[in-house]
């Protein structure tokens, strides 16, 4: 059997979609990339940081030491996150999706890297941010 198309709905279910999940329908405009931030979320990724590369792909370079699953590639996660989605999921993974193997990094607002921004989770989360954007573009 074949899904039908809704080709004379398909503009207004995507709306509808949207806006059930509380999103305006069309995507927000990336922010400017700082390039000091993309330097300090590439630092705060690399094995010396956080050392997201164990789970997730940069670009062609694949993880390398997956233990249970493999996240997604940051390029691809780069061109399609939203800020505050990502600052939701990088301060508590398991809140919004219960039994993910992502760890949680912050504990009240700190993470234990305090050679970037003594620790200060938020802005250390946005070097990030701006550096996955960067490798999405």
């Amino acid at each position: 059997a074949r899904m039908p198309a809704f080709t004379n709905r398909a503009t207004d279910l995507a709306i509808g979609f949207s806006h059930v999940a509380g999103l305006p329908h069309t995507s927000p405009m990336f922010p400017p990339v700082e390039p000091e931030k993309i330097k300090t979320g590439a630092a705060l990724t690399a094995i010396t940081g956080f050392s997201c590369g164990a789970c997730h792909a940069v670009n062609d370079k694949p993880a390398f030491a997956v233990f249970e699953g493999e996240g997604p590639n940051f390029k691809d996660a780069g061109s399609r996150l939203r800020r505050e989605y990502f600052h939701l999921w990088m301060n508590a993974p398991m809140r919004l999706w219960p039994g993910t193997i992502m760890p949680s990094y912050a504990a009240e607002g700190t993470t234990p890297l305090t050679q970037h921004y003594e620790g200060n989770a938020k802005k250390q989360f946005e070097a990030i941010y701006q550096y996955l954007i960067s490798l999405g573009r």
